[in-house]
């Protein structure tokens, strides 16, 4: 999706959210758990809840692109077989599926609470990552 926005690709996304996180983070969370975490415990490696709008928004600051607007995910259903055919016509991954929408209006509201207190697990901001996310995609896709 970012890669598709940045190339001014999407026209619109969907309304709903959930929890992102940096990569770089989660793969610490996890070197993290093996070096101190409690056997037979598990660890929510969590970010921050965004809406895919406001991600959008903010990734449209850092690379110079417009707004989205944001359907509604009534409406998108309603594509999903739509989307689903032109992909395959075209030889390419679906923007989004059914269970993309079910999972953006499901509930993300994990806590790491648990990382952070046992782990001593941290995330860095959302606008580092999505600044640095923006400048690795301009140079691998020329964006």
């Amino acid at each position: 999706m970012t890669v598709e926005y940045m190339h001014g690709k999407l026209p619109a996304c969907v309304k709903g959210g959930y929890n992102f996180v940096d990569v770089r983070d989660a793969a610490h969370g996890c070197i993290l758990a093996a070096e101190y975490g409690r056997r037979g415990q598990g660890y929510i490696l969590s970010g921050t809840n965004i809406t895919v709008k406001d991600l959008l928004t903010r990734i449209g600051r850092d690379c110079g692109k417009r707004p989205v607007p944001a359907l509604p995910e009534s409406l998108a259903k309603l594509a999903v077989p739509i989307v689903g055919v032109y992909s395959r016509i075209r030889g390419t991954r679906p923007l989004y599926t059914a269970y993309s929408l079910s999972t953006l209006s499901g509930n993300s509201l994990f806590s790491n609470e648990k990382a952070r207190r046992e782990l001593h697990y941290s995330v860095r901001s959302m606008e580092e990552t999505i600044r640095d996310m923006v400048s690795w995609v301009r140079t691998r896709h020329e964006a």
